[in-house]
């Protein structure tokens, strides 16, 4: 199937615009892939969410602008650094009550880019639980050569340590096997990804979407004209998710690097991703002197290699595309000059980040002591018999019994490390809920 020319962009545009492709009473799932504006997407369907609704388009509502966490749960992964713990599937299940609770004839959208790692039984369970004859998939793709300086960039963000050529020699010659980063390749072997998602639910539900640089107005348009929504209900936000110059993620690194094992997933999502590295990518900017990550001649060749077999995999599927297939393999120049060196980190950029963690951290801080002192006036409340109490659930808690109050009679067992209430006694805590002791931190990562 050649690049369509002109005259059929023009024509694919005017159909979508008149007949949608999703239509009423379908559920849209955009699986991505990460780093194609899917953040950007999420953030503004978020804001819009009363505007959508208007037009018959709902856009469930379970905290957060995505659907990041019921996607982890039906994938059965913890959020975890070590990926232990034992994984519920209810947020999945109040996602999958939320799109049965709409009305018949409405529209709805359902984001976690997450979802492109999903293997071939996950496939079918999202599939059987939102209906084969409801579901359309939609992914999200840009070529690989421009998806990998922003994916390593990503997994440092996560907390990854490992130096970017290291990374990037053994993601690329692993095609597939790499051991720092096993879920790049679930993640961008696209042409195998659309293989898998068309095969559970049928080529004609299943849709790419060819993300392509200049235009920023466009991924709102396309993502209007998809859904069949009103020009410009879709707006830009601010720039939150953009990249980092060689200097401020080689800065980022060393962070990861000397904390190690010193901190725990929670810890280091609260204080270094929500607050360090935001704050460092809100309030900083760079110049055009400042290098930037690039992806050397070598592996460009291989991606581009890669991206010739996805583009052919991909027609082979016979999905909807919309956009041009021929821009996940470039034509330009690659690049053979040196990769950037970032020996020496901006002043104001090293006080960015530190002058971030302290806020992330005091943060923190002021959450545990705000806590405390509600356990605490919770203790005295039912210490004094007042009936608002009674219905006070088991808590848990570290350390020794004496260091929680139980009530009405009840014990305290240990179960481990941790004490907790007998079920069926009134109990509360005078120290925060700990449920877990740090995680360990591995020598790879599974972001």
């Amino acid at each position: 199937m050649p690049p369509p020319d002109t005259e059929t962009d023009a024509e694919i545009a005017t159909d979508i615009e008149t007949t949608p492709w999703l239509g009423a009473g379908e559920v849209l799932v955009h699986i991505g892939v990460p780093k194609t504006g899917s953040t950007a997407i999420q953030q503004s369907m978020t804001a819009s969410r009363a505007s959508m609704a208007e037009q018959g388009v709902v856009y469930p509502d379970l905290g957060g602008s995505n659907h990041y966490v019921a996607a982890l749960t039906v994938l059965g992964r913890s959020a975890r650094w070590d990926k232990s713990g034992a994984v519920d599937d209810e947020r999945w299940r109040q996602l999958m009550q939320a799109v049965a609770d709409q009305p018949p004839e409405a529209k709805v959208i359902l984001s976690a880019e997450i979802l492109c790692e999903a293997g071939p039984e996950i496939v079918q369970r999202i599939v059987d639980d939102i209906g084969r004859d409801r579901v359309r998939i939609l992914l999200t793709l840009r070529s690989l050569e421009s998806l990998i300086p922003s994916t390593w960039q990503q997994y440092v963000k996560a907390g990854s340590s490992f130096d970017y050529e290291t990374w990037l020699r053994d993601m690329m010659r692993g095609s597939g096997n790499t051991s720092e980063t096993p879920s790049f390749w679930r993640r961008n072997n696209h042409g195998r990804l659309v293989e898998r998602w068309s095969k559970a639910v049928g080529a004609d539900r299943v849709a790419v979407a060819v993300i392509e640089g200049g235009d920023r107005r466009s991924i709102y348009d396309l993502f209007e004209d998809i859904i069949g929504l009103r020009r410009d209900t879709l707006q830009p936000m601010s720039e939150t998710n953009r990249s980092l110059s060689a200097n401020e993620v080689e800065l980022l690194r060393r962070v990861n690097e000397q904390l190690g094992d010193k901190i725990r997933h929670r810890s280091y999502d609260r204080i270094i991703r929500r607050h360090a590295v935001r704050g460092l990518v809100e309030r900083q900017t760079f110049g055009d002197d400042e290098p930037r990550l690039f992806v050397p001649e070598w592996a460009a060749t291989m991606a581009r290699e890669f991206g010739r077999e996805a583009v052919g995999r991909i027609e082979a599927t016979g999905v909807r595309v919309f956009g041009q297939l021929s821009a996940l393999v470039p034509d330009g120049p690659t690049r053979s000059d040196p990769l950037p060196s970032a020996d020496v980190v901006p002043v104001e950029a090293a006080a960015l980040l530190v002058t971030s963690m302290f806020d992330g951290a005091t943060s923190e801080v002021d959450k545990e002591r705000a806590k405390v002192k509600r356990l605490r006036a919770s203790a005295a409340r039912v210490a004094d018999g007042s009936p608002h109490d009674r219905a006070v659930p088991p808590q848990w808690c570290r350390g020794s019994a004496t260091d929680c109050v139980a009530t009405g009679g009840g014990s305290w067992v240990r179960s481990g490390s941790v004490w907790r209430a007998e079920r069926g006694q009134r109990s509360v805590l005078t120290e925060p809920n700990r449920r877990s002791p740090a995680s360990p931190r591995p020598g790879t990562m599974n972001a």
